[in-house]
């Protein structure tokens, strides 16, 4: 469904993704995929350029076989959707108005909605679970409130292919679980494929069905969560020493920090 081929990325001199060998990468239908891998490993660049945001200096990207600079914006819009990290918040838009919002790649920013629309609109509130505050600002929400209605209005678009970078930063451990499990529901029950750029290797296992671990702007290992997350691609990776279990509930893999590698402790 969507797919970079041989891409890299440089910033005047400086090769953040694809170097020293070009990145490719394919997200199938039906993935839950999670990005993972230590400041300034190229994940978020990985992900701009899949979403068209960040122009790859190599390479392309294409969405069911076709290179996305082919596509008109709207097209796009209308299979992929993008929660950012930390989007900007409009001073006065209420949550309504913003998954509203999620129509125009099918409606246009002139055209009023329809019946329909505003059918779609309502399931997408309703899925995010974010009814209760329909009607208030969303500069007046809470951080794990204010993420559910992004995603709603993401969800609006009635995408094929979700990303999200980062969704659950600055939210407690609470909110971090409720928007993993509303991802993990959207995509197991809806079959919509996503990819996310996450921080928390727990949170990863515990909902993605596939790991993509990023070191240096490369791709070093991806495949399911307990193949990925071992001991030695902790070390590799993240420089960490690490206890490996698994949850007898899930049976994903549980990471436990041991020490830091190299870092001198007093």
């Amino acid at each position: 469904m969507l797919a970079c081929e041989d891409i890299s990325v440089r910033f005047g001199r400086n090769t953040v993704l694809g170097s020293p060998a070009p990145v490719s990468l394919t997200l199938a239908e039906s993935d839950f995929a999670a990005i993972i891998g230590p400041n300034g490993s190229g994940k978020s660049t990985l992900l701009r350029t899949l979403c068209r945001l960040q122009k790859p200096t190599t390479g392309r990207v294409l969405i069911d076989g076709k290179p996305v600079r082919e596509m008109a914006t709207k097209d796009v819009a209308r299979v992929l959707a993008l929660v950012a990290q930390s989007p900007p918040v409009p001073h006065d838009i209420t949550v309504l108005d913003l998954v509203a919002h999620g129509r125009y790649p099918h409606r246009g920013f002139a055209e009023q909605l329809i019946s329909s629309d505003r059918a779609i609109v309502e399931s997408a509130i309703a899925r995010c679970d974010v009814e209760a505050f329909a009607g208030r600002r969303l500069a007046t929400l809470s951080g794990g409130e204010r993420q559910r209605a992004w995603i709603a209005a993401a969800l609006a678009q009635e995408p094929r292919i979700l990303l999200l970078d980062e969704p659950t930063s600055a939210l407690d451990i609470r909110h971090q679980l409720a928007v993993m499990d509303l991802l993990r529901g959207l995509n197991e029950r809806d079959g919509i494929t996503i990819g996310i750029v996450v921080h928390d290797i727990n949170l990863a296992a515990r909902a993605c069905s596939r790991i993509v671990a990023m070191r240096k702007g490369q791709i070093v290992a991806d495949g399911k969560p307990s193949d990925v997350i071992t001991p030695d691609l902790m070390r590799e990776v993240f420089g960490v020493e690490t206890e490996i279990s698994t949850d007898p509930a899930t049976g994903a893999p549980v990471c436990r920090y041991l020490s830091p590698i190299g870092c001198a402790v007093e």
